[in-house]
């Protein structure tokens, strides 16, 4: 296969102020995904490569999940290895659940041993996704009372899945119907 021709990569007007972090967090198990159309993956993309579409069972929806704000983020690594020709980025998904409650011990229990989909909306307004491959995965979990004032109490969790291509971009007009009614 040919590589592709390179093609000028400009900076955004008003990108000086990009802020890191989420400001909105939506999941949901990846079991309750299912494939787009008569294809073999379970979301479409525009020729831009945005996400245009995730299939979701027709009862199941993702959910949202509540964080503190600036505590919750979406990374990824490329990993390259030149001699076996391979390639591919581990993505990961930081959340904070505050408080030592049934509902944070549910989600725990509930996502400890299922791969999860991870919608997150930037502190910039815009949404990318993690976990489409189905290989998202808590890796950590990690928390308790804390000792002082200040110190967490809840927990941190960690997920983390190797995928293909690069987190992507999700058109933001398809997420209120991809997200199950608030309480």
């Amino acid at each position: 296969m040919a590589c592709p021709s390179l093609t000028a990569l400009p900076r955004e007007c008003g990108a000086a102020g990009v802020l890191g972090g989420l400001d909105l967090v939506y999941a949901m198990a990846w079991n309750d995904a299912e494939n787009v159309g008569s294809t073999d993956l379970i979301y479409a993309v525009t020729p831009t490569d945005v996400v245009s579409e995730i299939g979701v069972k027709t009862t199941k929806m993702f959910v949202k999940i509540d964080q503190l704000p600036g505590v919750a983020g979406m990374n990824e690594t490329l990993t390259a290895d030149r001699t076996k020709g391979q390639a591919y980025f581990t993505q990961t998904v930081t959340l904070v659940n505050a408080d030592l409650s049934t509902a944070n011990r549910k989600w725990i229990t509930d996502t400890m041993t299922q791969p999860i989909i991870v919608i997150g909306r930037t502190r910039n307004k815009k949404y990318f996704v993690a976990g489409l491959d189905g290989q998202l995965l808590m890796t950590t979990a990690e928390g308790g009372t804390g000792i002082a004032d200040a110190d967490l109490n809840g927990h941190t969790i960690t997920y983390t899945g190797a995928e293909a291509s690069p987190m992507r971009l999700v058109d933001p007009t398809i997420i209120a119907a991809l997200l199950l009614p608030a309480p």
